[in-house]
């Protein structure tokens, strides 16, 4: 059991803990009103739920249809563990999933730009808990989003990060955003995609291309200070390095060379 409240020195820093997460990001950032207070306070302090108080995921208290969301037991969860969110997240129907993931989006507010992240910084443990660490681990974990068609190309649509990166990397959404960890699934899942001959999906390629090739930091920092940095060299490797189907590295040397120019709908 990772709750101690019986443990009084535990029960003392975990009500820190608490005032910190609800007056920073609980109540200015998140759905829950002030009647879920109570309950969300004692779940955090306790990790006991209240099949008659359930507590309402992002579209709603409609939609809540188990006492404590997936999302809360992850971002609550005292010791966060990869191996410990697999095995939670194995018990979880594909609802409560979707419902977790869609949630966890919704917490990433352009508002919030702490380094603590919207839950606690450990989002990219529960995005490698959820997707795994690979296209391939990706395809092998026991639950997936792609319907009835199990093929590589279903899950390489699937798992694409869009135009997310481009858009975190030119405003600054808050450094925990999701898509920045699903960088390798995304580039590994290239080769099997349907739509690279697609107008629109080589729009978001030239887009996020170019917020790479001339990067400038959305708030100024330096590189040695700046995550935004390191993961846009992360992705200028790939482009240059990592085995792409040819029309992607195509399209990454006429970026390069302003050859091609984003399209009117990024401007």
């Amino acid at each position: 059991m990772a709750w101690h409240p019986e443990d009084k020195e535990w029960l003392k820093e975990r009500k820190v803990k608490w005032l910190e997460l609800k007056n920073n990001y609980i109540e200015p950032h998140s759905w829950f009103k002030q009647k879920d207070m109570k309950q969300l306070r004692h779940y955090f302090l306790t990790g006991e739920e209240d099949a008659n108080n359930p507590l309402p995921d992002h579209n709603g208290k409609s939609f809540a249809k188990y006492p404590v969301p997936l999302f809360i037991k992850l971002w609550f969860y005292p010791k966060p563990s990869i191996d410990f969110f697999r095995e939670l997240i194995k018990t979880s129907s594909k609802r409560e999933l979707k419902d977790c993931f869609s949630s966890i989006g919704s917490m990433n507010s352009i508002y919030v730009k702490s380094d603590y992240g919207m839950m606690g910084g450990r989002e990219e443990l529960i995005i490698k808990a959820l997707f795994g660490e690979s296209f391939e681990e990706y395809k092998q974990l026991y639950f997936e989003f792609t319907g009835k068609h199990k093929t590589d190309t279903a899950y390489a649509n699937n798992v694409s990060i869009g135009d997310g990166i481009a858009r975190w990397l030119l405003y600054g959404y808050p450094v925990y955003c999701a898509p920045q960890f699903k960088i390798d699934h995304w580039w590994q899942s290239l080769p099997y995609r349907s739509d690279l001959d697609d107008e629109r999906y080589q729009g978001t390629l030239i887009f996020t291309m170019y917020q790479v090739a001339y990067f400038k930091d959305p708030f100024d920092l330096p590189p040695e200070e700046s995550r935004y940095y390191k993961v846009a060299e992360k992705l200028k490797d790939i482009f240059e390095n990592k085995p792409l189907p040819p029309v992607v590295k195509e399209l990454w040397e006429k970026v390069k060379n302003k050859e091609v120019e984003v399209p009117e709908w990024y401007r």
